[in-house]
């Protein structure tokens, strides 16, 4: 069975059921049933009539309860889908408002500031600087978010001074 299930290239869920033709288990639901209903101590001496009862009873109690859970499942899925769509669309919303909210600063040319006031507030809010304040960790972090707002060009004095440390090896 392995040999053809690689000269095949089976799925799992083909050689599972290869699997169960061979030892003899049922596949589908009507297989499933009948062995339930083969499996049921019914009593030999039982009329013919009442076995046929009793079969067609626990094959319409079988479909029943496959028709309920399918509707159950299919219940809760919505439930979930429809808790995850509201929740996809306030993350959607809040990043549509963030985009918004960072292209009319960018329109400005003065932006919120200038960059070299965010270096130093950023430089201030540092979590090195302040290692056993968490507060600082996330102002900084929330504070870098503003970045995008503040203008690109940098003063002469700042851009030669970002250049000579980009030249200087740290220390």
């Amino acid at each position: 069975m392995l040999k053809n299930a690689a000269e095949n290239k089976w799925t799992f869920p083909q050689l599972a059921k290869e699997r169960d033709t061979i030892l003899e288990k049922p596949h589908g639901f009507e297989d499933r049933v009948k062995a339930i209903i083969k499996a049921l101590p019914i009593p030999k001496t039982l009329p013919s009539q009442l076995k046929i009862a009793l079969e067609n009873g626990v094959t319409a109690l079988c479909k029943d309860m496959k028709v309920e859970f399918k509707a159950g499942v299919k219940s809760a899925v919505k439930i979930a889908v429809k808790a995850r769509r509201k929740t996809l669309l306030k993350l959607q919303d809040e990043a549509q408002k963030i985009y918004d909210r960072n292209v009319r600063l960018g329109e400005n040319e003065k932006g919120l500031m200038s960059r070299e006031e965010f270096y130093l507030i950023r430089s201030c809010l540092h979590p090195d600087r302040h290692s056993n304040d968490r507060r600082y960790a996330k102002a900084f972090d929330t504070f870098n978010k503003l970045e995008a707002s503040v203008p690109k060009k940098l003063s002469p004095a700042t851009a030669s001074m970002a250049i000579e440390t980009q030249k200087s090896p740290v220390t």
